[in-house]
Parts: C-alpha cells; sequence; structure tokens
C-alpha cells in the first residue's frame, strides 16, 4: 500500500471492510468505508463496486444511520448492474434496509422480487442468497406478527444454512425460531433455540 496505488489500496480496504462487517466489527468497518469513499478511491470493476456499497448499506442499516444505508444502495445503481447475482443483493438489500426502515410492504416486494431472481440464477436452491432471502422473510413476519409464516421462512433458512455450513446465518434462524416459540408461550423450545443461537 505503500508504493501509492490507490486502486489496490481501496481493494485491500474495501476486502477488510467487508470482513469487519462479517465479524461484527461494525465501527472498524464503517472507518474503512468512510475512507474509502472520503478518498474517492476507484474500485476494481463494476460488479465489485456494486457489492462495496450492498455491504455498505447493510452496515450503515445495522449501526442506524439509514440515510446512509439508502445512500449506498443509490450508489449501487450507479456502479452499473452486469450480472443477475448483483441484481439480486441488491433487493435482498434493499428489502434488508426497508425492513430497518418500518417499510415492511416495500421489504416484501424487494425480497420477493430477490427470490425471483435467485431461482433464474441458482438451479438448486442450496445456495446462500436463499437462505438470507429466507431468513429476512422470518425477521419481516416477525414485524408484521404472522408467526406461522416466519416460522416456515425461518425452517426454510435454517435448512440451507446447515446444507451450505452458514454458521451466522443457521444462529439468524434459531433466533427467529425462539421468537416465535416465546410467542407461542413455548419457554422450552424457546429456550433451547436461543442457546443454539449463541
Amino acid at each position: 500500500l505503500r508504493n501509492g496505488d490507490k486502486e489496490q489500496s481501496a481493494i485491500v480496504w474495501s476486502n477488510i471492510a467487508m470482513c469487519q462487517v462479517r465479524m461484527g466489527r461494525l465501527q472498524s468497518a464503517k472507518t474503512r468505508f468512510e475512507n474509502i469513499l472520503n478518498n474517492k478511491l476507484q474500485l476494481f470493476n463494476d460488479s465489485y463496486e456494486c457489492n462495496f456499497y450492498l455491504v455498505g448499506g447493510i452496515l450503515f442499516a445495522e449501526l442506524g444511520l439509514l440515510n446512509d444505508a439508502e445512500k449506498m444502495l443509490e450508489a449501487s445503481n450507479s456502479a452499473g448492474i452486469i450480472f443477475k447475482r448483483d441484481r439480486c443483493r441488491q433487493f435482498e438489500v434493499s428489502g434488508f434496509v426497508k425492513l430497518m426502515t418500518g417499510d415492511y410492504n416495500g421489504a416484501r416486494e424487494s425480497l420477493f422480487e430477490a427470490i425471483k431472481l435467485a431461482t433464474e440464477i441458482e438451479k438448486t436452491t442450496t445456495s446462500p442468497l436463499y437462505s438470507q432471502i429466507y431468513r429476512l422473510l422470518g425477521d419481516l413476519h416477525i414485524l408484521t406478527i404472522e408467526w406461522k409464516t416466519a416460522e416456515k421462512y425461518a425452517n426454510d433458512a435454517l435448512k440451507v444454512a446447515f446444507e451450505i455450513n452458514e454458521r451466522l446465518e443457521v444462529a439468524a434462524c434459531y433466533r427467529i425460531l425462539a421468537q416465535v416459540a416465546q410467542h407461542n408461550q413455548d419457554a422450552d423450545t424457546s429456550r433451547e433455540n436461543y442457546k443454539k443461537a449463541i
């Protein structure tokens, strides 16, 4: 990074930032994202740039910076979507951000669009795309107090997450199932699912 190659610096910084988001180190990731944005560093290509902005959308939404999250989504649009997978991820992240802003109808619309694209991309439902979208639909239906539907999507997401060994998604699914059990006044199942989520 000392040789002044800004493009390579941007790629390294953005990779580190995206890893930090996955590890839950959100403040550190925010600092790196802001460095890249403030220095107007050019990223590798349109698809990579799109993914960078989408991860930024998730990051800022999780930090409660919803205006910034929406700006990241807008920036992902201008990055130039060249793959269906990018568009699918864009709908998924849009669904997440809308979920966080309380726009539940908009979230549902975006997530169903993501599923539609996922079926065009993947011949099998054993894909991280499905796990994340189904889990977000589980969260959505918890918030709209549709418990049986929330449970269905959480179980669908959990099945995929186990098959692809996506531990963060497994934990998130058990958290939804624990909330459903808690609503059903099944304290033992709720407690057991919360333990599995930790």
